[in-house]
C-alpha cells in the first residue's frame, strides 16, 4: 500500500494552489440580444481554465479533499468511471500530480470488479437464507434491496460492515468511495411498491459497442425496450418518457410499441445532434395503461 509522504503531499498541495491562483476568476460576459430587450443575459467564461471545463474547480476541490484526508497519496491509482467534462478535469489533475489513473472502460471494469467483490462481502455477513439484491445504479453508486429486513438501520449497518471489510481487504479508500443506499422491504412485496411512481423517465443508455453494426443496433434496441418497460410500469398518470434511439433495424417496431403504450408520441432530432448521427429522441406522453 502506498505510504503517506509528507514531502509529496506538500508538493501536491502547492501545485494545486498554483493552479487555483492561475485561473482563480472566470469572467462574466454580457450577451446582447435585441430580441430580448430589457433582459440581461450573462455567460460565464470557463475557457480560462487549462481544461476549458466548468468542472475544473470541482475536480481540484476533490483532489484537495482526497489529499488532505490521506486518501490520495503518492503512487495511488485513481479510478475515474464517469465521462465528459468531469473526467477531462480529473484526468488533468491526475497527470499534473503524476498519479496513475484508470478512466472510461478501464474505470468501469474496475468498478464492476469491486461490485462483485462487494457482493461476496455482503453474502458473508447476510442472515442465513437471505435473498438480498445488489444492483449498480451509475458509476460507483449502488443499491441493496433486502426482502424480509424491516429494520433499515440494521440493514444500513450491515452494508457499512461489508464496505469496511472490502476496504480493509483492497485498500479501497485509496481507490474510491462507494456510497450506499439500503432499502428494506417485506416478503411478498413487489419491487414496484418499493420504487415510487415518477412523473418523468429519461433514458440515454447505450451498450458497449462491439464494432459490428447489426449486433450493436440489436443491443441498443433491447436496452430501449427495457427502458420502455420500466416507464410503463412506474410512470404516474400523465407521465412522460423520453428515450434516445438509434434509427435502424427495429426502430419502426419500437415506435409502434411506443404508440401502443402512450397517448402521444413524438420523434425529434435536436440541433445539437450531428447530421450524420442516427440518433433521435422519442417522447411519449400519457401512459395508456394509466388513463
Amino acid at each position: 500500500m502506498p505510504q503517506l509522504s509528507t514531502s509529496w503531499t506538500s508538493s501536491a498541495l502547492a501545485t494545486l494552489d498554483a493552479d487555483g491562483t492561475r485561473s482563480a476568476h472566470t469572467h462574466l460576459i454580457k450577451l446582447n440580444l435585441p430580441a430580448l430587450e430589457g433582459v440581461d443575459i450573462y455567460l460565464k467564461d470557463e475557457s480560462t481554465h487549462p481544461t476549458g471545463s466548468l468542472k475544473h474547480r470541482l475536480a481540484r476541490s476533490l483532489f484537495l479533499y482526497g489529499i488532505c484526508n490521506g486518501r490520495i497519496r503518492e503512487g495511488v491509482t485513481l479510478v475515474e468511471a464517469s465521462s465528459g467534462s468531469t473526467a477531462v478535469s480529473e484526468a488533468y489533475f491526475a497527470r499534473l500530480l503524476d498519479l496513475h489513473e484508470l478512466n472510461r472502460e478501464q474505470g468501469w471494469a474496475v468498478m464492476d470488479t469491486l461490485i462483485k467483490r462487494f457482493a461476496e462481502a455482503l453474502r458473508a455477513i447476510a442472515p442465513k437464507d437471505a435473498e438480498w439484491i445488489l444492483g449498480r445504479l451509475n458509476g460507483s453508486d449502488f443499491a441493496v434491496l433486502a426482502p424480509g429486513e424491516d429494520d433499515a438501520g440494521a440493514l444500513a449497518q450491515r452494508v457499512q460492515e461489508a464496505l469496511q471489510m472490502l476496504a480493509r481487504e483492497l485498500d479501497l479508500q485509496a481507490v474510491c468511495h462507494l456510497p450506499a443506499a439500503a432499502t428494506p422491504y417485506r416478503h411478498g412485496d413487489q419491487l414496484s411498491r418499493v420504487l415510487a411512481r415518477v412523473d418523468v423517465a429519461l433514458s440515454d443508455i447505450a451498450p458497449n459497442l462491439s464494432g459490428v453494426a447489426t449486433v450493436d443496433q440489436a443491443r441498443s434496441m433491447h436496452l430501449c425496450e427495457l427502458a420502455l418497460d420500466f416507464a410503463t410500469q412506474h410512470l404516474k398518470p400523465g407521465g412522460q418518457f423520453l428515450v434516445k434511439v438509434f434509427q435502424g433495424e427495429g426502430f419502426m417496431e419500437y415506435r409502434k410499441q411506443m404508440e401502443a403504450a402512450f397517448a402521444s408520441v413524438q420523434v425529434r432530432k435536436p440541433k445539437a445532434s450531428r447530421d450524420r448521427s442516427a440518433e433521435v429522441y422519442v417522447l411519449g406522453k400519457g401512459p395508456r395503461a394509466l388513463q
